[in-house]
């Protein structure tokens, strides 16, 4: 990221060894959200698989659905929005899952 350019506009990074088991056990987002400093209540995941979902979930984070092509008929039951695109999320969307 670095090597990009961006790795400035992250506040923390997770990759696969900093967590035990995979999604769609919930340990990447709680890794996610302790190294925020954030409980899990205050997160949000965007997912586009039913195996992120479900792992999301468990965290006890809300989550929001936004299917691929290969993904779309995967199970988003549980999700607090089921978008149809990444351009519909919006920081007023982000404001009204909070309230």
């Amino acid at each position: 990221m670095g090597h990009l350019g961006f790795g400035h506009l992250l506040d923390a990074v997770i990759a696969r060894e900093d967590y035990a088991r995979p999604k769609p056990a919930p340990d990447a987002y709680l890794a996610a959200a302790a190294a925020l400093g954030l409980t899990p209540a205050e997160c949000v995941v965007v997912e586009d698989t039913e195996r992120g979902v479900r792992a999301g979930l468990a965290a006890g984070m809300r989550v929001i659905g936004v299917p691929s092509d290969l993904t779309y008929d995967n199970d988003f039951s549980g999700c607090a929005r089921r978008l149809t695109a990444l351009d519909e999320l919006t920081p007023v969307l982000l404001s009204e899952l909070s309230d």
